[in-house]
């Protein structure tokens, strides 16, 4: 076993596991004796890789190979395909297409599936969708570097990604702008596919996981944005001259009433899962596993609103797309462009630590988070808060967060603001129809 030049790098030949690898590009002998080493040591320890091996696959097929395997059994693999396409997209390969089952049961597996995922060819020629157009043409011309970088790795080997490589990936995003969050993201999903190499293709290459140790400008990361009072009344007004979709309303209501993170009503709540007698919404494939959700009579009655006009088995039959670009429209309206729909999810928490004397354990009932750690992200007591505990007057602080107490939409006044046996089917269409 002795290596060779070939051209500008060091070659190698070496038989492991009953196959032929051949390795090139090192730039020395020594350099490429120590892979060889390296192969003979994994394959004697851990098997014969998968396919052709991470030397002769690069990173973006291997993030093909990981989508097709991985994602059906993903509840969030919309988001994590999106991410793996920009790289499939830059090395000119087949992009993830994932269609959604209608049943979640895979039979004989034991495990839940939740997509169908298959690919389209590449195009470069093909048809944005008009809504993405200014997006693609903002990433382009504001983000180069970024582009570069994808572009680099996406065509690199995988046994050939180091800690270097992702780190000048980190720097490039954070100099485009991108936020902790966004680079986050992105760099949790190149490290999936390189510890699913690892684990289910036996790529012992790189021999340490590329994405560790990586360095960061100094930025505060968490978010502390919450609704204010004044805010839901200007919030209120706009959504009464938004029209185009009934359901919208009554969705923003019931996330700031019941601090659900915004997949668990629209994805994952049917009617059958509502518990009336014990006013409870049973989530059964909510973010972190099943959980319940305790209901408020506020909640209820706007349960009981959407029952009244229901034309489907899905609560909110409505897309995450549709409510997203209605809460855009509104916020504007508004004048409250900073607030996102997340942020009604930190509202709520925050207004129900006020509520509850910040009794922890209620509080986890009631957002669904498992660890004091995550629960304090939610929680945003603002100094001015405190100053009015303080002072205790019993003002009402126009700085505290928003509730439904405070405004609401005129097309839920009279499901809210009237006694529930006085509302009845008809007067209940009625009101969706005025939205």
């Amino acid at each position: 076993m002795k290596a060779y030049k070939e051209g500008k790098g060091w070659c190698i030949r070496v038989r492991a596991a009953g196959v032929n690898r051949y390795l090139s590009g090192y730039p020395s002998a020594a350099a490429a004796e120590k892979a060889a080493r390296d192969v003979l040591c994994a394959a004697e320890n851990i098997g014969k890789p998968f396919g052709r091996g991470p030397e002769h696959t690069t990173v973006a097929a291997a993030m093909g190979m990981y989508g097709v395997e991985r994602l059906p059994y993903l509840k969030g693999a919309r988001q994590d395909a999106q991410r793996m396409n920009e790289y499939l997209r830059l090395a000119s390969l087949e992009c993830l297409v994932l269609v959604r089952k209608n049943s979640s049961n895979v039979e004989g597996k034991g495990r839940s599936q939740y997509f169908d995922v298959t690919k389209r060819p590449f195009d470069e020629k093909a048809p944005v969708v008009a809504s993405l157009r200014a997006h693609r043409a903002l990433q382009a011309a504001s983000r180069p570097e970024t582009l570069e970088q994808r572009t680099k790795i996406a065509n690199m080997r995988f046994a050939d990604v180091t800690r270097n490589h992702i780190q000048e990936l980190v720097d490039a995003m954070q100099k485009d702008g991108f936020s902790r969050a966004s680079i986050d993201l992105e760099l949790a999903q190149i490290k999936r596919v390189f510890r699913w190499g690892l684990s289910h293709w036996n790529w012992h290459l790189p021999v340490r996981q590329p994405v560790w140790m990586l360095a960061f400008e100094n930025e505060k990361n968490e978010r502390e944005r919450i609704l204010t009072r004044s805010e839901w009344v200007r919030l209120c007004k706009a959504i009464d001259e938004y029209k185009p979709n009934p359901y919208f309303p009554a969705a923003v209501a019931l996330l700031l009433e019941t601090a659900m993170r915004t997949s668990e009503p629209l994805m994952h709540a049917t009617w059958e899962d509502v518990d009336w007698e014990h006013s409870v919404l049973q989530l059964k494939r909510a973010k972190r596993g099943s959980r319940k959700v305790p209901l408020s009579p506020e909640a209820l009655s706007i349960l009981k609103h959407l029952k009244s006009v229901a034309t489907d088995e899905r609560i909110l039959p409505m897309t995450y797309e549709a409510l997203k670009a209605g809460w855009n429209r509104v916020r504007a309206r508004a004048g409250v462009d900073d607030v996102q729909l997340h942020d009604l999810r930190h509202t709520a928490a925050t207004r129900y630590a006020i509520e509850f004397s910040h009794d922890r354990h209620t509080l986890k009932v009631i957002t669904g988070h498992r660890s004091d750690r995550q629960l304090d992200r939610y929680v945003n007591i603002k100094p001015e808060d405190v100053a009015a505990k303080m002072r205790k007057d019993g003002s009402r602080c126009d700085f505290s967060p928003a509730k439904l107490a405070d405004a609401l939409p005129s097309c839920l006044q009279p499901v809210l603001r009237a006694p529930d046996e006085a509302v009845s089917v008809r007067e209940a269409r009625r009101s969706t129809s005025c939205s």
